[in-house]
């Protein structure tokens, strides 16, 4: 998805035939359609950011959105996103924008969040003033925490910023499979949507690792409710 929106954004023709190409493509057009429209002037896409001396990375796009300087960050995802869930999502952005200004010299403003799933539902969330100076905040504070965990000064230059920022997102998916398991166990969704996120081998791996004892435990009707059909010996 991201290279068809990098590629939007640079005015360069791109397709991409193969299965993940096919259903990325659509998902990069809902953004397209529904998240840049706002978008006045692109200054950079896939733009590489530096804040000396603590960390790297680099951000989607950085443009003039709705008359805010922006830095937008693009996700896709299986299920749509609800507000408690991208709390990493938020120090993520907030990090971009300040290595943006650092590096740059720039005033970034606003910071937004454009998600999609594979169903074509576009979700949109934004951060400015005092919001995004506290997302700020809560990242320094996460970051002043991490080299605390670093004895010496000569392990603190050895932080990967990088493997940081990627911490970030691994424990925001963390925390949306843990609520999504919570609910098929409990029997909270629908069977149909139940057998939808089984597809899932990430979730489904995650609810087997989570539930093993329980599982072999429950009733065939329990797991019928839930969805859930165990392997064959030849799937196993």
């Amino acid at each position: 998805m991201h290279k068809f929106l990098e590629s939007h954004i640079q005015g360069v023709g791109y397709d991409d035939l193969t299965p993940i190409g096919c259903e990325a493509k659509p998902m990069a057009q809902k953004i397209i359609e529904m998240g840049l429209a706002p978008v006045e002037e692109y200054h950079g896409s896939e733009v590489m950011l530096h804040y000396p001396g603590l960390y790297a990375g680099s951000t989607d796009l950085i443009c003039i959105h709705n008359g805010l300087e922006t830095v937008v960050d693009f996700k896709q995802s299986n299920r749509p996103k609800k507000e408690e869930w991208i709390e990493d999502y938020y120090i993520q952005i907030a990090a971009y924008a300040m290595a943006h200004d650092a590096y740059y010299g720039s005033t970034i403003e606003q910071g937004v969040i454009m998600v999609c799933t594979p169903d074509l539902y576009y979700q949109e969330f934004k951060c400015s003033g005092a919001e995004l100076k506290k997302w700020k905040h809560a990242f320094l504070k996460r970051l002043d925490h991490y080299h605390e965990l670093i004895h010496d000064e000569k392990e603190r230059a050895k932080v990967d910023p990088n493997e940081l920022l990627k911490e970030f997102e691994d424990d925001g998916q963390q925390k949306e499979l843990e609520a999504l398991a919570i609910k098929v166990r409990n029997g909270e969704i629908p069977p149909d949507d139940v057998f939808d996120h089984f597809k899932n081998n990430e979730f489904l791996k995650y609810f087997k690792d989570k539930y093993r004892k329980e599982i072999h435990g429950m009733s065939p009707d329990y797991l019928r409710k839930i969805g859930y059909k165990r392997p064959t010996k030849k799937e196993r």
